[in-house]
């Protein structure tokens, strides 16, 4: 191929792809990030559905559970910032697996009747080792993440 058709196949090509977009990696790491956020949030309602008794609840105060037990706005961001600055080879392996932890959890949580403490304890154990087997933040990255949970 000429050097002339080269350059006239290449003006095509960049014309043609002008208007896209392609997304960045940056984006898929905030993507994975809300996700994780989002998957936190499902299983914080999952086990305050039967659970809130546990962690101080009355049975009835369902909605007080979810409320602490889920992210805050303020929570949800610096969770989110943290994700997207996190440091080490591969942040959005961590992030990913993570989620697919949490996301089990709630699964896990959603079969159980609410006086299944055996199921809740086998629940609790899977999501432990899952979650350490998941790809390690950074240690900076690991205590940034706990503190968190503090943000008000």
């Amino acid at each position: 191929m000429s050097s002339r058709a080269r350059a006239t196949l290449a003006t095509a090509l960049l014309a043609a792809v002008a208007g896209l977009t392609l997304p960045s990696c940056r984006d898929d790491t905030r993507a994975l990030a809300e996700d994780y956020v989002a998957a936190v949030n499902t299983r914080a309602a999952s086990f305050c559905r039967c659970f809130a008794p546990l962690v101080g609840y009355r049975s009835t105060d369902i909605l007080g559970c979810v409320e602490s037990e889920r992210f805050e706005d303020e929570q949800r961001a610096c969770v989110i910032d943290l994700l997207m600055s996190a440091e080490g080879p591969s942040p959005d392996e961590a992030i990913a697996c993570l989620m697919s932890v949490e996301l089990d959890y709630a699964y896990c949580l959603d079969a159980l009747s609410c006086d299944d403490l055996d199921g809740l304890a086998r629940c609790m154990t899977t999501y432990n080792d899952d979650a350490r087997a998941c790809p390690s933040l950074s240690e900076r990255d690991r205590q940034q993440f706990v503190n968190c949970h503090f943000v008000e």
